[in-house]
């Protein structure tokens, strides 16, 4: 089954993906744009979109939880306007995974559950955007 609509990185490889645009891809199985399993992802300054596939419309991570030397991580960057048919409309996450810096997850959505992230036995740590010292209203 393919995974990685357009980019897949597995067994130990790193990738830093740097003010890079991904738009448009699917992918049968897992990961619209990009699938990560068992390895290092960077993502920065980036934007994803308009991607599909069966678990993770734009990204789908996959690895054991607080393997050694895996890092994956999203800076400063978007995902948007990705559907999975499954689950993790935006983002499958199957890996522990940080959202940092001002990264966006907007208007994704799932056939069965996880419209913007869908996690599975893992950890994700998201940076809510905004500035320090400043509250979100309720």
């Amino acid at each position: 089954e393919a995974s990685g609509g357009a980019i897949s990185v597995q067994d130990d490889a790193s990738l830093l993906l740097l003010s890079a645009t991904i738009s448009g891809c699917s992918s049968a199985d897992r990961g619209g744009a990009i699938f990560a399993s068992g390895s290092t992802l960077d993502v920065r300054d980036s934007t994803i979109s308009g991607c599909d596939a069966r678990l993770g419309g734009g990204i789908a991570v996959f690895g054991t939880s607080g393997e050694s030397g895996l890092s994956m991580s999203l800076l400063r960057s978007t995902v948007s306007s990705s559907r999975a048919s499954e689950r993790g409309g935006l983002l499958y996450a199957a890996a522990d995974l940080k959202l940092l810096e001002q990264t966006a997850l907007q208007n994704g959505s799932a056939g069965v559950e996880g419209a913007a992230v869908y996690v599975d036995h893992a950890e994700v740590i998201y940076e809510l955007p905004t500035r320090p010292g400043y509250w979100l209203p309720n």
